[in-house]
């Protein structure tokens, strides 16, 4: 195959070549001719491939996409909360802790979040004006960039093909 491409390189080039040189080029070349036909006349390329298989990959992957957003949001609220209860657990340690400031670091404020779903699509200006980054913390050494929209082009929005749960 590369005999046949170098071939073709030295004619279009102009490069001058032997005849022993086309003896071997036009071997090859013929060589490469029949197993592009074998290849073309295979049975397998002869029946399409289930598109279906196709589709489910491309679904799952649009999930995964469409899941990683709200999942980062969880897996960042996890991780505060964890973080809260290692520093209460450390006030609760610590020996030298006044007995009001134990009682007040018994109780531990978590943050959860909760998904509400709209009967219809809700659009957003993406245009960089129109986004606002927020950081927050995520443990003590660690903060997030977060990106808000704050612009909604239509509350509710009328237009057909908007898929939903897209985010």
């Amino acid at each position: 195959d590369n005999e046949a491409f170098r071939f073709l390189a030295r004619v279009i080039n102009k490069l001058p070549y032997t005849e022993a040189e086309m003896a071997t080029y036009a071997t090859s070349w013929t060589q490469s001719v029949k197993e592009t036909l074998k290849l073309f006349n295979h049975d397998t390329l002869k029946h399409p491939h289930k598109i279906l298989d196709t589709l489910s990959v491309n679904d799952a992957r649009r999930t995964i996409v469409t899941l990683s957003k709200p999942l980062a949001a969880f897996i960042a609220e996890i991780t505060k909360n964890i973080s809260n209860i290692s520093t209460v657990k450390e006030k609760l340690a610590d020996k030298d802790t006044r007995t009001e400031e134990l009682k007040r670091a018994k109780t531990f404020e978590g943050t959860t979040l909760e998904k509400t779903d709209l009967d219809y699509p809700r659009t957003v200006c993406t245009a960089a004006e129109c986004i606002e980054w927020k950081t927050e913390d995520i443990d003590r050494t660690t903060t997030q960039q977060t990106r808000t929209y704050k612009n909604p082009c239509h509350p509710h929005c009328f237009l057909s093909g908007i898929d939903v749960d897209a985010i």
